[in-house]
């Protein structure tokens, strides 16, 4: 089992990650959109945009909410 420093740094580096993945996928859809990349089909640069917005700004509240620690002061 692993401590809870550990598994703080763990979950702090995955919420960091879903993030930084969120953003390069809204960047990417962007220019895609911007049809500064011509081979990522036309529908799929929208949902890019979306899916990439949800990871960035939303997903990371979903998880740091889900793996929030118990107050201490609860006895």
């Amino acid at each position: 089992m692993q401590d809870s420093n550990t598994t703080a740094q763990t979950r702090f580096a995955i919420i960091s990650l879903v993030r930084l993945a969120g953003t390069i996928m809204v960047a990417i859809g962007l220019l895609s959109v911007a049809q500064a990349m011509d081979w990522i089909p036309a529908g799929v640069n929208y949902a890019m945009v979306i899916i990439g917005f949800f990871m960035a700004f939303i997903a990371p509240r979903l998880l740091a909410r889900r793996w929030r620690s118990p107050d201490m002061d609860q006895d």
